[in-house]
């Protein structure tokens, strides 16, 4: 399974790690901080691609799965 994360914080980041524990593949970061979204990088070995907008994360049609860890009153823009 490909996927994309949106926030990579202490949430998003271990949503991130569980998901690549499991056989899933880190194929694309939406962070505004890019050090934050680079650091997670760096730490995953995957070839993910960072973002600093979600929005070209949703356009991605070969990307399976897209977990939204931000916060809560974000959630709603990002899920449609």
């Amino acid at each position: 399974m490909r996927f994309g994360i949106i926030g990579t914080g202490y949430r998003g980041a271990t949503v991130a790690d569980n998901a690549i524990a499991n056989g899933a593949f880190l194929v694309a970061i939406a962070e505004t901080d890019s050090q934050r979204g680079g650091q997670y990088k760096q730490k995953t070995e995957d070839s993910a691609q960072i973002y600093g907008d979600y929005r070209p994360i949703l356009d991605r049609k070969e990307i399976d799965s897209v977990a939204v860890c931000t916060p809560d009153h974000e959630h709603t823009k990002m899920s449609h």
